[in-house]
């Protein structure tokens, strides 16, 4: 049997701080200020009010969204009154922890940093206490540098859909929005679908090294599926 192949972008949201410096830019794209600065229990965000609620809103339809597109697929024969309330399941006390622990208490992750391996560590952890099977998949980069991609799975059978994030950042502000705001979204989905139980292997990955130019984790990761590539019917990126 032939799956269609999908694959989606989720783009996060972004605001400039209004006492933020000039950015440059990087990768040919202007570079955006997400940096958190207070304290987590104030979420940290350097915007007005209206922004951090919508911010909070924003990323719990996000974590919605990828239940509702994970779960969709893969859970056959169920009525509508079945399927899984999604609003309930994800609250936004589940998401924003996760934004203030990289962005705040570690803050800017660049490529093969030790501030890049501290939020591994943070999003390993995550993974295994919600009894997902874990690798950490270290690669090389110039300069003698390794990085790393941290993959979750919960095996069912021979398709997979993956779920995954860049954890890294750019040195410029402490990389709430690119990208600890997707990570925070994907560990809240994968907390809730932890207990749910789906048809397809879930493989979730949050990628190192995303914002280097010559390298990504992604890249190394495709590359170690081999002919596994195939069985991949769903990737979404966030």
């Amino acid at each position: 049997m032939m799956w269609p192949r999908v694959v989606l972008i989720l783009q996060g949201y972004c605001f400039k701080a209004k006492d933020a410096p000039p950015q440059p830019s990087y990768g040919g794209e202007k570079a955006v200020d997400c940096t958190l600065k207070k304290s987590p229990v104030q979420l940290g965000w350097k915007g007005d009010l209206g922004e951090r609620r919508f911010l909070r809103t924003h990323l719990k339809r996000l974590s919605w969204l990828i239940l509702f597109l994970v779960t969709m697929p893969v859970i056959g024969g169920v009525s509508a009154q079945d399927t899984p309330d999604f609003v309930t399941i994800i609250e936004t006390g589940d998401v924003m922890p996760h934004v203030a622990a990289l962005a705040v208490d570690i803050g800017a992750r660049p490529a093969g940093s030790k501030a890049e391996t501290q939020a591994a560590a943070y999003i390993a952890a995550a993974f295994e206490a919600w009894s997902y099977t874990v690798t950490i998949q270290e690669f090389d980069l110039r300069g003698g540098r390794t990085s790393r991609n941290v993959i979750a799975t919960r095996p069912g059978d021979e398709y997979m859909i993956v779920i995954g994030a860049h954890m890294d950042s750019v040195t410029a502000g402490t990389g709430a929005g690119d990208n600890a705001s997707g990570v925070a979204a994907v560990l809240a989905a994968a907390e809730a679908l932890a207990g749910l139980e789906t048809t397809h292997t879930l493989v979730f990955v949050t990628f190192g090294a995303e914002e280097l130019e010559y390298l990504s984790g992604a890249d190394v990761f495709v590359e170690s599926l081999d002919d596994d590539v195939e069985r991949v019917i769903a990737m979404i990126n966030v």
